[in-house]
């Protein structure tokens, strides 16, 4: 069992960090930056071969690269390639394929990949999403933000702009299709999503909520039940502000004036020692920094017994984005501000594992937008 962790740190910089973690000394250190192009944002390994590392560059000129994990902890880049979209915002690795999600753009587009150079392969034109919803600011087109597989035929994508979860298809020549979707409340906003035991969790953005769905959904509803995604407002949270709907209060951002609303952001799932969803929070005016919520999950599809929200911590964190469990039985969870406060480690304890205490902080780490424990 190693002693210590390395946690690659994707940004909203030019660089990718390498910081490595040791739990009984309680320290992050800074120990390699590796140039990544603009806006390193989002940032996957290989599922087999570990040393194999993919980031999306978010520009309007999208761009995905291809490194390699050197032992020092920096990255050698092998390849690179367009994203055939605006601002990839997330991608998801398979065996034989790279699928990235073009938010501005609203395309999705698959790669071929070998773990053998020349790893980008010739793919097809990308997928154009369609769709619009009633937020005119954010929902004007669609806008994917999450590539979720479910098996090497099968992905989900949450489209924040058109208030759906559109399933992709592997057909039998081996391109990709809709083939269906699942249904949020206009307005809501799907932004991330984890799949358990039948339940389809999806973390609503704009909304600010947490509904759970049957999946496959029937030829009804899919919505089973809703939970905040925030804590109860308190005084220091809440400023006179334009209403943005249910749950949102609208802090103002100090430098230009204008509303910030609050954003719910990630949503992670853990199975040990209990099951467990964990939802990050951005733009609380909390004195203690954004939140993060913890849910028990229901117990099955069929009703809405178990679900409910457990827990909450303060982070201490500005614009608390990107989240990673990471360690032996996902023990800690690595944070990042990407306003301020830089990186923190958590450390899960308590009978359910729905406790977190902070273990290590880094604020010097400039715009952390994801982790990769590698």
């Amino acid at each position: 069992m190693p002693t210590t962790h390395r946690i690659l740190v994707a940004s909203y910089t030019p660089n990718i960090t390498t910081l490595e973690f040791d739990p009984a000394a309680g320290t992050l250190t800074d120990i390699a930056q590796s140039p990544a192009g603009t806006n390193p944002s989002w940032i996957a390994a290989h599922p087999t071969d570990k040393s194999l590392i993919l980031a999306t560059n978010e520009v309007t000129d999208g761009k995905v690269h291809l490194f390699k994990l050197q032992p020092d902890g920096k990255l050698k880049l092998l390849e690179s390639m367009g994203s055939a979209g605006e601002d990839p915002a997330h991608l998801a690795v398979l065996e034989d394929e790279v699928i990235v999600g073009n938010y501005s753009s609203g395309t999705v587009l698959a790669i071929p990949f070998s773990t053998t150079a020349p790893h980008f392969l010739s793919s097809n034109p990308p997928i154009q999403l369609t769709g619009t919803g009633p937020n005119i600011e954010r929902q004007s087109s669609s806008h994917p933000h999450q590539i979720y597989p479910i098996s090497s035929s099968e992905v989900l994508v949450p489209d924040l702009g058109a208030d759906r979860i559109v399933r992709l298809a592997r057909k039998a020549q081996g391109e990709w299709a809709e083939a269906g979707d699942v249904k949020s409340n206009p307005g809501t906003g799907p932004r991330h999503i984890q799949l358990h035991n039948g339940v389809l969790y999806v973390l609503e953005e704009l909304k600010n909520k947490l509904t759970a769905h049957v999946y496959p959904p029937a030829s009804t509803s899919s919505t089973i039940a809703t939970l905040p995604a925030l804590p109860s407002p308190t005084p220091a949270q809440t400023l006179a502000a334009p209403d943005l709907g249910p749950n949102s209060i609208t802090p103002t951002n100090a430098t230009d004036g204008k509303p910030l609303p609050l954003l719910a952001a990630e949503l992670l799932l853990v199975t040990k020692p209990q099951t467990l969803l964990f939802s990050t929070n951005r733009n609380e005016t909390h004195p203690e920094g954004d939140s993060i919520t913890i849910y028990s999950p229901l117990k099955s599809a069929k009703g809405k017994e178990g679900f409910e929200v457990v827990g909450s911590v303060r982070t201490g964190l500005k614009h608390a984005r990107g989240a990673v469990f990471g360690g032996p039985d996902d023990k800690y969870l690595a944070v990042g501000g990407a306003d301020t406060g830089g990186v923190k480690i958590f450390e899960r304890s308590g009978e359910r594992g729905d406790k977190l205490t902070v273990v290590a902080h880094m604020p010097g780490v400039v715009a952390p937008t994801g982790f990769l424990w590698v």
